[in-house]
């Protein structure tokens, strides 16, 4: 189903509207509104991927994409990835837990992001000029040295792991830090240990890792 710059089709399960990168952003967003309206069917029981391309979102624009679906009964998921992440491996892990797990089997680029409804975990680096964003909690198997955002949603108790935290900015729920300025590193205390960060007396921590 394709008409003026909105494309939806099934992939593995999952609902896949992809959205045209050229086209104006608001004229992108009453297409999709009034294809939703009418294909109301299409997200019974099913998980949505937005794919943009290599279109670049900033908070607000993600927030009205996300609206627009919200009031949907049957959705689980709304993942929404850019700049051909999709052209590599991903899979949703089933938990138990409160929240469903994207698992991304690769290093994230300078331009890339990825905003998931859940945990994310990544298996590769974030690189600077990279961004993640997660309601739950986001776990790299690598070097992180990007922007990361986990609680998007306001949870405060959600962390962000990796096995060393350089990042550019991090935010945890409604709390925010950045890397000082000239410096590259959060932390040099624990170079060879996995770290996390999370909030602590009402702002973020980076530590070591411990069992």
């Amino acid at each position: 189903m394709q008409d003026e710059g909105v494309n939806f089709r099934w992939d593995e399960g999952s609902l896949v509207i992809t959205l045209d990168d050229e086209l104006d952003f608001q004229h992108l967003i009453e297409q999709l509104k009034e294809k939703v309206i009418k294909a109301k069917g299409f997200f019974i029981n099913s998980n949505l991927r937005i794919e943009l391309n290599n279109r670049k979102l900033n908070k607000e624009e993600k927030n009205q994409l996300v609206e627009i679906f919200n009031s949907l009964q049957g959705l689980s998921v709304i993942e929404i990835v850019s700049n051909s992440i999709l052209d590599q491996k991903t899979e949703e892990v089933k938990e138990d837990s409160e929240l469903p797990t994207l698992l991304l089997n690769r290093t994230l680029r300078s331009g890339q992001s990825i905003t998931y409804e859940g945990n994310v975990v990544i298996k590769g680096d974030v690189n600077p000029g990279a961004e993640v964003t997660a309601t739950g909690d986001i776990l790299v198997m690598g070097i992180f040295r990007g922007i990361g955002h986990a609680g998007a949603s306001g949870r405060e108790e959600s962390t962000i792991i990796a096995f060393r935290l350089q990042p550019l900015q991090l935010r945890i729920g409604n709390k925010i830090s950045r890397a000082p300025d000239g410096e590259v590193n959060y932390s040099t205390d624990y170079a060879d240990r996995p770290e996390i960060a999370l909030i602590k007396d009402g702002a973020i921590l980076i530590k070591e890792l411990k069992n």
